[in-house]
C-alpha cells in the first residue's frame, strides 16, 4: 500500500547505468566507456513546469535531436512519447526536419499517430497509457529534427499533490538537459538531487527551481560480441 505523499516533491538524479557499475567491477573503467554511439545527439532538451496549489501542472518539453551519419538519422526520423490520458493531455507542436542547408520541413499532420500503448486488457489502469508516435520527413545525415510538446493536467498523480522526477543514465549520449520548475510560495517542494547544478529564487508569490545535468564527454565504446549483452539494455 502507498501511503499519501507529503507535500510537492522534485527528485532530480543523474544515474550511472546497471552496465556502468558491471564495468566498475570488471576494470578500471578508463577504456570502457559506458555508452554506445547511437549516431545522433540531442542539442535541445529543456523541461519548462508550472504547478498551482491544486498540484495541477503544465509540462513544456522542447527539444532538437542532431543525426551525426546513417545509422542516426535513421534512428531520429520516428520519434515516441509515452503518456498516460488519465492523468495529462498531450499536445504536439513546432516539428519539423531541420535540413543542413537551412530548409524547414514541418511534420505532416497524417505522419502523427496517438495510439494505445498496450492491447493487454487485464490491467485496466494501462489502459489509459498512450504513444504518441512522430515520423519526420527526409531526414540524412547533418539535419536535425525538433518540437514541443506540452503535458496539461486533467488531475494530478496525487490528490492536492505535485510530484515529479528526472534523471539523465550515463548509458546515453552526452547532453545537457535543463529543468525549470515554477510553483506556488505556498506550496515549497521537497528537493532531493544528486549530481546536478540546482538553483531556486522567488518571484513574488512564486518559487521557481532551475536543475541542469551536464554529463562528460568519454569516448564512446564500440559494440563487439563482448558487449553486445551489455549494449542490448541500454
Amino acid at each position: 500500500m502507498i501511503g499519501r505523499v507529503c507535500s510537492a516533491f522534485l527528485v532530480a538524479l543523474l544515474l550511472a547505468s546497471p552496465c556502468m557499475k558491471s564495468y566498475a567491477a570488471e576494470s578500471s573503467g578508463a577504456d570502457r566507456p559506458g555508452w554506445v554511439d547511437p549516431g545522433w545527439r540531442r542539442t535541445v532538451a529543456r523541461y519548462a513546469v508550472t504547478f498551482d496549489e491544486k498540484g495541477l501542472s503544465t509540462e513544456v518539453f522542447e527539444f532538437e535531436i542532431k543525426a551525426l551519419d546513417e545509422k542516426g538519422a535513421e534512428a531520429i526520423a520516428q520519434q515516441s512519447f509515452q503518456y498516460n490520458s488519465y492523468f495529462d493531455d498531450l499536445s504536439s507542436m513546432a516539428l519539423a526536419t531541420l535540413k543542413v542547408d537551412g530548409t524547414v520541413i514541418e511534420v505532416d499532420e497524417r505522419a502523427i499517430r496517438d495510439q494505445p500503448a498496450s492491447t493487454d486488457s487485464s490491467s485496466p489502469y494501462f489502459d489509459e497509457v498512450r504513444n504518441r508516435i512522430i515520423a519526420y520527413p527526409h531526414v540524412a545525415p547533418g539535419d536535425s529534427i525538433r518540437g514541443r510538446l506540452v503535458y496539461k493536467a486533467k488531475q494530478p498523480r496525487f490528490p492536492g499533490e505535485f510530484a515529479r522526477s528526472w534523471s539523465e543514465p550515463v548509458s546515453q549520449p552526452p547532453e545537457l538537459l535543463e529543468v525549470t520548475v515554477d510553483g506556488p510560495a505556498s506550496r515549497p517542494l521537497r528537493v532531493a538531487l544528486r549530481n546536478v547544478e540546482h538553483r531556486e529564487e522567488r518571484v513574488n508569490d512564486r518559487i521557481v527551481h532551475h536543475v541542469r545535468f551536464k554529463q562528460d564527454a568519454p569516448r564512446p565504446r564500440q559494440i563487439d560480441d563482448e558487449t553486445l549483452a551489455d549494449a542490448e539494455r541500454f
